[in-house]
């Protein structure tokens, strides 16, 4: 296991708690969590890992961000959440393109199940990335 997978399952952790309990993600959080993938690739000496993981998060966070905009507009109502497309983004860092595609459908499964379970409108994003996370990394 990745010693930077790991860090980012404890940023993640973090996340998920403080969106459960207060359906917020804190900036710090994502900004470290950032931070620390860059310093680590430039410890590792991984200068090309640093434009990929960036290249990476703009691919998963400029598209969502362009739709969550286009439904906010076309609707009227709140689509996606400034946190939760910013955790995408660090997901980016330190994820594949393909393994944060395949995340996102994870965690969109686990939140329509959570939907289905507990019949709630609101139910914060952060928990279900971070299973997700979990289980791309492990499992598939």
């Amino acid at each position: 296991m990745r010693f930077d997978l790991i860090v980012l399952l404890i940023f993640l952790l973090f996340i998920a708690v403080y969106d459960y309990k207060r359906a917020v993600i804190p900036d710090a959080y994502i900004l470290s969590g950032i931070a620390f993938r860059i310093l680590y690739l430039i410890f590792l000496k991984s200068y090309i890992d640093i434009l990929k993981s960036l290249g990476s998060a703009l691919l998963i966070f400029v598209p969502l961000l362009l739709m969550t905009v286009a439904y906010e507009k076309k609707t009227g109502k709140h689509g996606a959440g400034g946190g939760d497309l910013k955790t995408l983004a660090l997901l980016g860092f330190y994820l594949s393109p393909m393994e944060t595609l395949v995340t996102v459908f994870v965690a969109s499964l686990l939140q329509i199940i959570a939907f289905k379970y507990t019949m709630k409108q609101n139910l914060p994003f952060g928990p279900a990335l971070f299973v997700a996370t979990i289980v791309v990394i492990f499992i598939l």
